[in-house]
């Protein structure tokens, strides 16, 4: 990250919930930990607690978008460093392949089906995620995705400045939640310490 002592940083991020049309099995929680670095890049932590009831499934996919329109530009960010574990640490199955503007995870076995309440913790790298203008940088990152086929019922999402930052290096913050392309504004945000938090406990459903 470009910093300096009379440098400002706007940090803009997006929380973005599908408005779905299946209801199946549904998401818990969505918490996700972001960190900053100084040169730009930062790793990524997703916490998903996913509530399959009695349904047979082999897992989920997660669907992370790196390829994005902001204003006339579209930008390219480069995702790295997988890795897919369960509450405990043991190492989920995935296979990795990329449709369209997503990289696509399946996380799970095709041989044996679960059901009930599952934990997936999915860690990656991002570089090229930062965008840089004159008078400030910017985080603009789309936390959830909108690729879901279920509905997601609260998501959170904690920003942690690089190190020699603080809240106040912050001048502006922003979420959106949603179906996508919608700007609705329905979270809140709140600056701690080197940490921004972000958070919203809506629920959307197929008539949203």
């Amino acid at each position: 990250m470009r910093h300096s002592r009379n440098r400002k940083d706007w940090l803009i991020l997006l929380i973005a919930l599908w408005a779905a049309t299946s209801f199946a099995y549904y998401i818990e929680s969505f918490d996700t930990e972001i960190y900053l670095s100084t040169d730009g890049s930062y790793n990524v932590v997703e916490n998903i607690q996913v509530n399959f009831g009695t349904e047979q499934r082999h897992g989920i996919y997660r669907n992370i978008p790196y390829k994005y329109k902001k204003g006339f530009k579209t930008n390219t960010v480069l995702l790295s460093d997988f890795e897919v574990v369960d509450a405990k640490g043991n190492k989920y199955q995935k296979a990795m392949s990329k449709e369209g503007d997503y990289q696509k995870i399946r996380i799970g076995s095709p041989d044996f089906t679960i059901t009930g309440r599952q934990t997936y913790i999915i860690k990656y790298q991002v570089e090229r995620g930062m965008l840089y203008f004159d008078d400030y940088d910017e985080l603009y990152w789309n936390v959830t995705g909108t690729e879901w086929n279920c509905y997601i019922n609260s998501a959170t999402a904690t920003v942690y400045l690089p190190q020699g930052m603080s809240g106040g290096d912050v001048v502006d913050a922003h979420c959106f939640t949603g179906a996508y392309g919608t700007e609705e504004k329905k979270c809140e945000f709140s600056v701690s310490g080197n940490s921004v938090q972000f958070s919203t406990c809506l629920l959307y459903t197929s008539d949203a």
